[in-house]
């Protein structure tokens, strides 16, 4: 029987919001919890992605490496964020790096383990799936005005017209 703890922090995160009791209950039964203290690196962008994390407390950054402007954040996760997410989606390679930013505590699932567990109960895989993908719609949005801003043109100074020299 999962703790109850494990069975709280998974209903109330993107994870598990909506989810069954028994869905709820069978995810818990998967779930490890660890602790990473601040500064530590999670994974690395490009690594191989083997579980599927819950942030229950804690901060997380997702940085991503871009050509000629070196490390960009992406993102902070926080309390009911999923992490890891390529674990069960995809190649299974990891798209940022995640780095501790406060004391983080995570719920981990590994991902072979939790698409078995998908497999073999399709009402659990969908829900899990629909879950996921919602999550990810919501990531996705918040990375694209993040790259919005990194990539937009600067703006001239009020007054002045960029590139035109102006005579008199």
């Amino acid at each position: 029987m999962p703790a109850l703890d494990t069975l709280h922090q998974l209903s109330t995160s993107s994870l598990g919001v909506g989810l069954s009791d028994d869905h709820l209950k069978r995810l818990a039964e998967l779930a490890t919890t660890e602790r990473f203290p601040a500064g530590r690196v999670i994974f690395k962008e490009a690594s191989t992605a083997d579980h599927l994390a819950v942030v229950c407390s804690g901060s997380v950054a997702l940085d991503m490496h871009v050509p000629l402007r070196g490390n960009v954040r992406l993102l902070t996760l926080g309390s009911g964020d999923l992490l890891g997410w390529s674990a069960i989606v995809g190649d299974g390679i990891m798209t940022a790096t995640a780095t501790v930013l406060k004391d983080a505590q995570l719920l981990n699932i590994p991902g072979t383990t939790l698409r078995k567990a998908c497999d073999d109960d399709p009402a659990l895989g969908y829900a899990v799936m629909d879950l996921v993908a919602r999550a990810l719609a919501k990531r996705l949005q918040g990375t694209r005005l993040q790259m919005l801003d990194l990539f937009k043109e600067p703006r001239p100074a009020p007054g002045k017209l960029s590139g035109v020299v102006a005579h008199d």
